[in-house]
């Protein structure tokens, strides 16, 4: 049977109170039973204490043991006296100490202690609890000085507690007890019971005081977790705009922050996701109505077909080319598919042969291209050099096409903290500082230099970041101090 976790945590808080109270129920139990009877052989130490001084005024009176001996009934007598003198003096010490504490209260005479010899013992006694005490000092014997057996019964000696009986400093016997491992008397018995009974009854009732506490507090703590399971699944359904209030500074606040933060998240790739389907769309869209509406004119006959018009229509399929192959190599790195070739190489030379490549380029454009680095100082690198140069080349081309003729660009080259550093800085135009956190974004182009008369496609520089965080390494932009664009990039130099 599956339960709910309202209802697990329910049997749990029960379970849990109920082995506590139980705990402390035996604990009190025992602890009740052993302080009970702790107070009921102290009552009856003192009335062993009363019966040694009636048996030291027996022996002066009779000058020994054999008239005791031999009269059991005032053996008997002398058991019940002493039990009674002892009740009186500990009546006596309440009364006492009750009237130190309210002394304006007065109090009755105790009731006098039974006599000896055959007066009436009722009143010492307690009815049933008379034979319940006569049990008790059944466990009584009396032995003379040289521990002889003279009145009761003993089965082990070393079991026996005695008390020695003085006449006037002189030994003239024993009084012998068995100790009370348990409650024998009758009141003393049902006392206790119904202590036991109390303890019980207070015990159910923190039960279920428990279960009425625990109840709603285990629906308090469920119903965040509810809230949670079902944004999960509206989340899963595809409604990323689902949030849940948080309310609480614990762990289920920090969890719904969470998944505020993911929903949030998934929300976000979700509209990248559609911008980015309609940004690549457009972008296929745009050569393809060029080469369609210059094929058609052809075949109309509106426009003669010509190598300028075959070479307008192979500029844009090489466009075309190009932005295909942008999108499949963003694609496979995005995938982490990317294959990259580690070894150690020395960024300065790769940085050569790139711009070696493009020299005639910038001279046609009349850029003026400059290095900054140390001569003889190699920037070592453990990385792929095909993807270095593919992210020079890429950054290389991005300032050939959007510098202004005749300006101006300098690479720069420097190690700093563990780092290589390598910075691009162009000529005008610049980008605004709004632009400038987006240009790493995919197919994002800035109005008023990236169009598509460049030949853009906005995916360069995002290609340029995949190529840089491969290597471990960090890209950012920031506007140049000539008046243009400042990228910068740290890599982590070979050890």
């Amino acid at each position: 049977m599956n339960f709910s976790i309202k209802y697990k945590l329910l049997l749990t808080f029960v379970v849990a109170t109920v082995a506590v109270v139980s705990a402390m129920l035996l604990q009190m139990i025992w602890s009740f039973d052993r302080g009970f009877l702790q107070y009921v052989n102290t009552i009856e130490e003192e009335s062993q204490n009363q019966l040694v001084t009636i048996l030291t005024d027996e022996y002066l009176s009779t000058g020994g043991w054999d008239t005791l001996q031999h009269d059991g009934r005032r053996w008997r007598e002398y058991q019940f006296s002493a039990y009674a003198r002892s009740q009186n003096l500990w009546r006596q010490s309440n009364i006492e100490n009750d009237e130190k504490a309210a002394p304006a209260v007065t109090f009755a005479d105790t009731p006098p202690a039974p006599a000896v010899n055959g007066e009436n013992h009722s009143e010492g006694a307690r009815g049933e609890g008379s034979y319940n005490n006569a049990m008790r000092y059944s466990r009584l014997i009396l032995l003379d000085k040289n521990k002889e057996l003279l009145i009761g019964r003993v089965q082990d000696m070393d079991e026996m507690l005695l008390k020695p009986i003085n006449k006037q400093g002189e030994l003239v016997g024993y009084l012998g007890i068995r100790p009370n491992r348990q409650l024998t008397d009758y009141y003393d018995l049902r006392f206790s019971a119904r202590q036991v009974r109390e303890f019980l009854l207070i015990a159910l009732v923190t039960i279920v005081i428990a279960i009425i506490l625990i109840l709603p507090l285990s629906r308090n703590l469920v119903k965040p977790i509810n809230k949670l399971a079902g944004a999960t699944r509206d989340l899963s359904s595809g409604n990323y705009k689902v949030r849940i209030p948080v309310d609480s500074n614990d762990e289920i606040g920090h969890l719904s922050r969470d998944f505020n933060s993911l929903a949030n998240t998934l929300e976000q790739n979700e509209n990248a996701r559609r911008q980015w389907i309609a940004d690549i769309s457009h972008e296929l869209r745009t050569p393809l109505t060029i080469m369609r509406g210059e094929i058609e004119a052809m075949q109309d006959g509106i426009r003669q077909v010509n190598p300028e018009r075959l070479n307008a229509l192979h500029n844009e399929v090489m466009n075309l080319n190009r932005l295909i192959g942008d999108l499949y190599e963003l694609s496979l790195s995005d995938i982490g598919a990317l294959s990259y070739h580690k070894r150690d190489v020395d960024a300065g030379e790769i940085i050569n042969i790139s711009l070696a490549a493009l020299s005639d380029d910038f001279s046609e454009k009349n850029i003026k291209v400059s290095i900054q680095k140390d001569a003889d100082c190699k920037y070592g690198l453990f990385a792929d050099p095909d993807r270095l140069q593919q992210l020079f080349t890429n950054l290389l081309t991005n300032s050939l096409r959007y510098t202004d003729t005749g300006g101006e660009l300098r690479i720069s080259l420097g190690r700093t903290k563990g780092k290589l550093v390598i910075g691009f800085q162009d000529s005008g135009p610049g980008v605004d500082s709004n632009d400038l956190p987006r240009l790493f974004e995919r197919l994002y182009r800035v109005d008023s230099s990236r169009n598509r008369k460049t030949g853009g496609a906005g995916l360069g520089l995002s290609i340029c970041k995949n190529i840089v965080e491969a290597h471990e390494g960090t890209i950012s932009a920031q506007a140049s101090p000539m008046g243009g664009l400042w990228i910068n990039i740290e890599l982590p130099i070979e050890a």
